[in-house]
């Protein structure tokens, strides 16, 4: 989230334009509070990025406002206005197939309950990248945790726990994979000798760590370029953009390695 901020405000900057924030506290009213507080003060243009409302939500605050909206994050209907998303699932289809390609058969996915449209996202399409390889055998196993690494701690803990380990992990975000690492090390467990780990973000201190993550790239400064780019066309009365969604990138380090027979 602070990256998005980061890039907003260096867009705003060069669009020459004022850079007012509300925050909705992960809370649908709260979100749907702070929109109407932006249109109050008559924003030219509302760049949204919503953890918590519905798209039913997004379509209908759409329809009931009079300034562009422009959604962050989401992939939704034309009705709610311009939307830039992520391709989440198939990030996470991205990091089992690394993992399967260098011959791991049992994976663990750690990550959030499925609540915000991203856990979602990232959890659903861990499923659907096993299915996608029906052919293989593989063992799976999903450990609950929210994003942090405080709990990502937790898990590696947790994972550590079983009686035979998974050969590898797929982590929900770097911060869960970081704080997984610093457990298993605790406990005897060498990443990626014994447990490979490959995550989503691609933050900037994941190449830092020890060792080095596996991981996703999610473009989020793109992301926001691009959205704030839209903004500045709705702003000159341009409102014919079509929703887009990009992609992530693999950057392979350490942290991965073919599985052991």
């Amino acid at each position: 989230f602070g990256i998005l901020l980061k890039q907003a405000s260096v867009s705003a900057d060069c669009m020459r334009k004022q850079l007012l924030i509300a925050d909705g506290h992960n809370q649908a009213e709260s979100e749907l509070k702070a929109v109407h507080s932006l249109v109050e003060k008559k924003c030219d243009v509302i760049v949204l990025y919503s953890r918590m409302l519905s798209s039913e939500q997004i379509i209908a605050l759409n329809q009931s406002i009079d300034i562009p909206l422009v959604n962050v994050g989401r992939q939704l209907p034309s009705d709610a206005g311009y939307s830039i998303a992520f391709d989440q699932k198939n990030a996470i289809k991205m990091a089992v197939d690394h993992l399967i390609d260098l011959g791991h058969r049992d994976i663990t996915y750690i990550g959030p309950k499925p609540v915000t449209p991203t856990s979602i996202s990232r959890s659903q399409g861990f499923t659907d990248a096993i299915k996608s390889h029906s052919h293989l055998t593989i063992d799976t196993r999903k450990l609950t945790c929210e994003f942090g690494f405080i709990e990502g701690y937790a898990a590696g803990k947790e994972f550590a726990k079983q009686k035979r380990l998974n050969t590898s992990i797929v982590a929900a975000s770097d911060d869960i994979a970081t704080g997984c690492i610093k457990a298993l090390t605790e406990e005897g467990i060498h990443v990626p000798n014994d447990v490979s780990i490959i995550s989503i973000d691609n933050d900037p201190y994941s190449a830092f760590i020890e060792p080095a993550l596996t991981t996703v790239e999610v473009p989020i400064k793109s992301i926001m370029a691009q959205a704030m780019l839209v903004a500045q066309k709705m702003i000159e009365g341009n409102d014919s953009t079509q929703p887009e969604i990009l992609c992530g990138q693999l950057i392979v380090r350490s942290s991965t390695r073919p599985a052991t027979l």
